[in-house]
């Protein structure tokens, strides 16, 4: 499943420096890109040097609820979350278009915990902050969350407010 973060949007609202902002929609919906001529695709690879494993704190469930895939999409853009089994154990990888990703599996026998295995740069760092950060503000769904478009094309994803907790959403994966 390749996640967007334009999940639903309900930009509307333009302010006289010409930028663009709003709140997501509660009722979700799905992104269409506008129709152009495709970029070919060029497979980039990251250094994987750097790899690390450990116990993920994040439960199952909360990678299958869309409004966490959706957060992370803006942490790591180019995000694709898939799902499967292996060996016996249900997993859930994510992976990035520069070739870096991380996988958790779940055991049952450890009372449903996970291991994770990152394979580049730190990824899974960002995994475990952004879901942290989810968890602490009560599993905002994205309709509590916006988008302000600025003049130079900026993106800025935000939290309650365009004065909240926000972050810089590159547009180009």
């Amino acid at each position: 499943m390749a996640v967007s973060l334009w999940a639903s949007g309900d930009i509307a609202s333009r302010s006289g420096d010409d930028v663009l902002s709003g709140r997501f929609t509660k009722d979700g919906g799905s992104f269409m890109a506008a129709r152009h001529e495709a970029e070919p695709v060029r497979p980039v690879r990251a250094d994987l040097g750097e790899r690390s494993e450990g116990v993920s704190g994040i439960p199952m469930e909360d990678f299958d609820d869309p409004h966490l895939a959706f957060l992370l999409s803006a942490r790591l853009p180019g995000l694709s979350l898939q799902y499967g089994m292996e060996e016996g154990r249900p997993m859930r990888r994510l992976v990035l278009p520069d070739g870096r990703w991380g996988e958790v599996t779940y055991h049952r026998e450890e009372g449903g915990r996970g291991s994770y295995q990152d394979h580049g740069q730190g990824f899974w760092e960002t995994v475990e902050q952004t879901w942290s950060w989810w968890v602490a503000h009560g599993k905002p769904a994205w309709d509590r969350f916006g988008l302000t478009v600025a003049p130079d094309c900026e993106h800025t994803l935000w939290y309650e407010s365009p004065d909240g907790d926000s972050w810089r959403v590159p547009t180009r994966p």
